[in-house]
């Protein structure tokens, strides 16, 4: 169709596709960010009355050439010609894929067509005003407060009937200006008759209160051969000036735009404010990871020192156990030992008691010496803990409510960070670190909050100790019954003290890898939920960002569509000119008085401004156009 037959201007298309396909966006979008059902049902209600581009009403007695007209109007064959009525029946006809009809209510009916046109004008076909009078609501109160152009069709050559007319009075005032009257078989006339008959359709309109009545004589049989002076023309450019300028139209377009507007804003209202909350909540994990490497590199460092004062004390121990196995192979001693019939049983009494003595009266001394030693050490990792809740406490109170279901699992994401970091959960992750044969002294670790590492760090100790010097007796002890004492007793001291000496860097690697596992395994924990906090909230934020763009992108699109970015940008260069005027006197005061530091910024500034005022001359050429 060339531009002469098209019903449907070019910035009405554009402008009905293109919010269509907005408000198709917007419902997805309110969708994806979990909007209200209200929400998204208000966009859909707008959709709907933007089924199509335009409404027309067509009325007219039957023979008035009504179906031709429309056929002639539209170059497609929408309605049947000459067709006998079968009913009085309003007929919606809207575009559809296959024909078919469905039941509105009665005598009124939708009729779906496979015609490219009805995909933006939707046309209502009245039977004949003949037969609508006594039923006329569809039509003046369903159709004409909603159509574009109410089109009486009018015989040309007897335009006197009765019946149209009287539909006219039941119209309401303020929707008489959409009627326009075609004149149809505007060829059967001579030009005296159709003049004629075009005053009188003036007068009788005038008298219906229609001050300025637009009336077209047309002829479909002229327009159907190519004639140029069919009318159709001057019809169709009526057409899509008034389309684009009339107020249903304007209706349509401002309430979808303004609805798409408002939706938009209250959408990125609660985006904007997620991904804020969302970024404050990564802040506050890059808090938590400072805080713990600052804590981590003083731990370090208190822990190598419990384990120097730790070798400290198992030089005391192993020295008086050393001394004590001295005496125990002092020269009397050794021969009341050395008797065949008495010596093995001796000698392993007297390892045993040995043992049993240097267990019980060092378990007190490890206990107090771990405890005092680790003291710091506890007092460290109780204030990392208490540091850590306490920037999560603050954070959670000083954070706003965000939309539920925004972004999901969110508040989720803060409670188990919570949790992860709660004082239960890290002395847990403290006692899982310990090895599995202290697991049956689970009481010994008793009490509150994190006191646990200087009984923990004990029982470690002990059992270090414990096991080497125990190791070192019981090869001593394989000796002394093997050999005989009397030529051997400083050999097996040397022998005894060396392995006791050795044993300190067994000592020294077996605690400091328990000591070690220990805090690896706290740190771990608290590390994991720092770390799978962070990475859920990144995940939130790569969910929530795209939506954000999408509907940033939109609100930009309906700004575009409605031409509201020329206001937009003269605003800023009016109020950049206004402040740069401000300024002016500067420079002059600056170049009286050779205020150098000034100058060369003055001078930019008078650059400036009128790089600006050129800018906001294009601005205002364009808007003017």
């Amino acid at each position: 169709m060339n531009s002469n037959n098209q019903i449907l201007g070019t910035k009405l298309t554009r402008q009905y596709e293109q919010l269509r396909t907005l408000l198709k966006e917007g419902i997805v979008l309110a969708t994806e960010v979990k909007a209200s059902d209200e929400t998204a049902e208000t966009l859909r209600e707008r959709l709907r009355k933007l089924e199509c581009a335009a409404l027309f009403v067509i009325v007219g007695e039957v023979k008035a050439g009504k179906s031709s007209f429309i056929n002639a109007l539209f170059h497609e064959e929408i309605c049947e010609v000459d067709a006998i009525p079968c009913t009085a029946t309003i007929q919606e006809l809207v575009y559809g894929e296959e024909r078919r009809r469905t039941q509105i209510a009665n005598k009124w009916e939708r009729l779906f067509l496979p015609f490219e046109i009805l995909k933006t004008i939707t046309v209502v076909d009245t039977p004949g005003t003949n037969s609508i009078i006594k039923e006329h609501q569809p039509i003046t109160e369903n159709y004409l407060p909603q159509c574009d152009v109410a089109v009486f069709v009018l015989s040309a050559k007897n335009p006197h009937t009765a019946t149209a007319w009287d539909l006219l009075d039941h119209i309401r005032k303020e929707w008489m200006h959409r009627v326009v009257f075609v004149l149809q078989q505007a060829d059967l006339t001579t030009k005296a008759e159709l003049d004629k008959n075009i005053e009188m359709v003036r007068n009788n309109a005038r008298q219906r209160s229609i001050a300025e009545p637009k009336i077209f004589p047309v002829s479909a049989t002229r327009e159907q051969q190519g004639s140029s002076d069919s009318g159709y023309a001057e019809f169709r450019a009526f057409l899509r000036t008034s389309l684009e300028t009339g107020e249903v139209w304007q209706i349509k377009f401002d309430g979808g735009c303004n609805v798409l507007r408002q939706v938009l804003a209250s959408i990125l209202g609660d985006l904007r404010q997620a991904e804020g909350q969302i970024n404050n909540d990564l802040q506050l994990v890059k808090n938590l990871e400072n805080i713990v490497e600052i804590r981590k590199q003083k731990i370090d460092g208190l822990r190598r020192l419990v384990i120097d004062s730790l070798l400290g004390t198992y030089d005391g121990l192993t020295s008086r156990l050393a001394g004590d196995f001295r005496s125990g192979l002092e020269v009397g001693t050794v021969l009341r030992r050395s008797l065949p019939f008495v010596r093995d049983k001796t000698i392993k009494d007297w390892l045993h008691q040995i043992e049993k003595d240097f267990k019980d009266s060092s378990s007190t001394r490890i206990e107090e010496e771990a405890k005092q030693c680790s003291g710091q050490l506890e007092a460290e990792i109780n204030a990392l803990i208490n540091e850590l809740n306490l920037e999560i406490s603050h954070h959670r109170n000083s954070a706003g409510v965000m939309k539920p279901g925004l972004v999901d699992g969110k508040q989720n994401v803060m409670n188990d960070l919570a949790d992860g970091l709660s004082r239960d959960r890290l002395r847990q992750s403290l006692e899982a670190g310990l090895p599995e044969n202290l697991a049956l002294e689970g009481n010994i670790l008793g009490g509150g909050g994190l006191v646990v590492i200087g009984a923990a760090v004990a029982l470690l100790t002990q059992i270090a100790i414990f096991d080497i010097t125990g190791g070192v007796l019981a090869a001593t002890g394989a000796a002394l019954i093997a050999i005989t004492l009397l030529w051997k007793r400083s050999s097996i001291i040397s022998d005894m003290e060396k392995k006791l000496e050795l044993g300190k860097e067994d000592f020294k690697q077996t605690i400091s890898a328990h000591i070690e596992n220990l805090f690896s395994r706290l740190f771990h924990e608290i590390d994991h939920n720092i770390l799978t906090a962070k990475e859920r909230l990144n995940k939130s934020l790569s969910l929530l960002q795209p939506n954000l763009q999408k509907a940033e992108n939109m609100q930009t699109s309906v700004r575009n569509l409605r031409g509201e970015d020329m206001w937009t940008d003269w605003e800023f260069f009016r109020n950049q000119t206004f402040f740069i005027s401000q300024l002016a006197p500067l420079v002059s005061h600056s170049k009286r008085h050779k205020h150098r530091g000034y100058i060369s910024v003055a001078i930019a500034i008078q650059q400036t401004n009128r790089r600006l005022r050129e800018a906001g001359k294009k601005v205002l050429r364009v808007r003017a156009w």
